[in-house]
């Protein structure tokens, strides 16, 4: 099994998934289950675009969806590394923007409720599209381990971590 978090096609390192898992591949770690723990996509970066600059939604939309095609599907996107195996994803904070689901001082637009309400959204769809629906737990057994993958982030509120749906199922498991 092997846990990563914090892929970010901006930064060199993340972008040397493909050569860790093919080094991996080489010397026979291959792993079975690959948990992919949260910020796959980076959609409040780069800092600057959205610490100084307002967007209107369509720009959000244009900029979000921009970032999920190079994060996903570029040369050395995760489209590269996610058929060698079983993947879960988690979505946490970066995959909305820094904080969420509250407003940050680095994602000007989230200060305005309508447009972080809408960023928000988009977000969520572009997340299951390429993720899955994240919203619920996510059970499932490589033997001999039962693992329970439970997102605390899209569900997110003041007041709580995860839906009562959540806590359901965390209770079953």
């Amino acid at each position: 099994v092997l846990l990563s978090s914090c892929y970010f096609t901006g930064n060199k390192r993340s972008r040397l998934a493909p050569s860790l898992f093919a080094q991996l591949d080489r010397n026979g770690v291959r792993p079975q289950l690959r948990i992919w723990a949260g910020d796959q996509v980076y959609l409040d970066a780069p800092w600057y675009e959205f610490a100084i600059k307002s967007h209107s939604v369509s720009e959000l939309e244009k900029l979000h969806s921009a970032t999920y095609a190079r994060t996903w599907f570029a040369d050395q996107g995760l489209n590269t590394v996610l058929p060698q195996g079983a993947n879960v994803f988690c979505t946490d904070d970066h995959d909305l923007w820094n904080n969420a689901p509250h407003p940050s001082v680095v994602a000007r637009d989230t200060s305005d409720s309508a447009k972080r309400k809408a960023w928000r959204a988009m977000a969520r769809a572009l997340g299951q599209t390429c993720q899955g629906d994240t919203a619920n737990g996510q059970r499932f057994r490589v033997p001999p381990l039962d693992f329970f993958v439970l997102d605390t982030r899209v569900n997110r509120s003041d007041e709580r971590l995860f839906s009562d749906a959540q806590w359901q199922q965390l209770r079953t498991w």
